[in-house]
C-alpha cells in the first residue's frame, strides 16, 4: 500500500520551488534593468543637460558616424564619449565651441 507524504513534506517541496522561482525572477529583472542603460541616462548621470549632449554630438559627427554608447565626466571637467567599435572621444568647450578629439585611455 502506497502512502502519500505527510502534509509538512509536501509544503516544504512547494516552498523550495518558490525560492528558486524568486531567484530566477530576480536575475531576469536585474538583467533587464542593466540592459536599459541609454546614452541619455548616462549623460544625466554625468550631470550633462540635453543641450550640452546635442552640441557634443554635432561636434562628434564631424569625426565619426559611430553610435554613441555613453557619456562620462572627469574631475577636471573633460567629458568622455564612448562609441561602438571601441572609440573614446574627449570633449571640451574652447572659446564657446565644443572641441572633440579621439582619445586613448591607459589604465
Amino acid at each position: 500500500m502506497l502512502r502519500s507524504p505527510p502534509p509538512a513534506v509536501a509544503q516544504l517541496r512547494l516552498v523550495r520551488s518558490m525560492r528558486t522561482l524568486r531567484w530566477i525572477l530576480a536575475l531576469l529583472c536585474a538583467a533587464l534593468i542593466a540592459s536599459c542603460v541609454t546614452p541619455e541616462s548616462s549623460a544625466r548621470f554625468a550631470g550633462l543637460t540635453p543641450d550640452v549632449t546635442a552640441a557634443i554630438t554635432v561636434a562628434l559627427r564631424k569625426q565619426t558616424d559611430a553610435r554613441i554608447l555613453g557619456y562620462s565626466r572627469d574631475n577636471d571637467g573633460t567629458i568622455y564619449v564612448s562609441t561602438d567599435g571601441g572609440g573614446i572621444y574627449s570633449a571640451r568647450k574652447v572659446r564657446g565651441k565644443w572641441k572633440v578629439e579621439r582619445t586613448i585611455i591607459l589604465t
